[in-house]
C-alpha cells in the first residue's frame, strides 16, 4: 500500500488495524497536508451493514466541527475501497501513555476536561460516540487532546446499539445497561470516559475481562 494513490492521496505508511478496517498516514499533495486514510476491510466490502456503518462514521464526523475532534476531510471509493480521510493527529494515544505509568492529577484532569468539551460538542450535534476508550483518545504532540473514530457513532432517533443480536463496543468501556441491550446516549459515552479517567490515574482498567 505504500506509495499507492488512492484518489487524490499517497499513502506514506501505515498506523494501525482492527476488525473494521485499517488506518495509513497519507499525504494530500492538492493542499499539501498530511491525513489519516481509513478503508473498510476488503473482507466487509460485501457487507451492506458494514458499508452502511463505515458511510454512518463519515456522515457523523462532518457534522461537527471542534479541535478536539479528527475533522473530516473526504470520504469515497476508489477502486472497490471505501475511505475516510481525516485529520491526522501526530501524537500517542492515552492507552500508550499509560502503558508506562499512571498520569498525574493535573494531566489526568485535563485530558478528561478537554475530550468531555469534545463530546459537548457531539452530543449537542445529536451524535453518540458508543466507543471511548483509551485507544480513541490521542494526546497530541502539541498538548492536545482528539477524540477519533466515529466508527460506532449514532444519532440516537435512527438506531439502537445492537443489530441481529451483536453488541458493537469495546468490553471494559462499555455502561452495564448497553451490555445489556439498551440503547446508547450521552450518559454512556460519560460513563465510559469515566473508566479512561480511572485508567489514567491508576494505569488499570476498573474492571477485569479482555479489553
Amino acid at each position: 500500500m505504500v506509495g499507492r494513490r488512492v484518489g487524490r492521496f499517497r499513502i506514506l505508511a501505515k498506523l494501525g488495524e482492527g476488525g473494521m478496517g485499517s488506518v495509513w498516514k497519507a499525504e494530500d499533495p492538492l493542499l499539501g497536508r498530511t491525513v489519516a486514510l481509513k478503508f473498510l476491510a476488503p473482507g466487509l466490502l460485501d457487507s451492506a451493514d458494514a458499508r452502511r456503518r463505515f458511510l454512518r462514521e463519515a456522515r457523523s464526523t462532518s457534522a461537527l466541527e471542534h479541535p478536539g475532534i479528527a475533522t473530516l476531510y473526504d470520504a469515497g471509493e476508489d477502486a472497490g475501497q471505501l475511505f475516510i480521510a481525516v485529520a491526522y493527529v501526530d501524537g500517542r494515544t492515552v492507552r500508550d501513555l499509560v502503558r508506562c505509568g499512571p498520569l498525574t492529577v493535573p494531566e489526568a484532569v485535563r485530558i478528561a476536561a478537554e475530550a468531555a468539551d469534545a463530546l459537548e460538542h457531539a452530543h449537542a450535534r445529536g451524535v453518540i460516540h458508543r466507543d471511548i476508550t483509551a485507544g480513541n483518545l490521542m494526546v497530541a504532540h502539541d498538548g492536545r487532546v482528539v477524540l477519533i473514530d466515529f466508527g460506532l457513532a449514532v444519532r440516537p432517533t435512527t438506531t439502537r446499539i445492537t443489530t441481529s443480536g451483536t453488541t458493537f463496543c469495546t468490553l471494559g468501556y462499555t455502561a452495564p445497561e448497553v451490555l445489556l441491550g439498551g440503547e446508547a446516549d450521552r450518559r454512556s459515552d460519560l460513563y465510559s470516559l469515566g473508566v479512561v479517567l480511572y485508567q489514567i490515574l491508576t494505569g488499570r482498567l476498573p474492571f477485569g475481562g479482555e479489553v
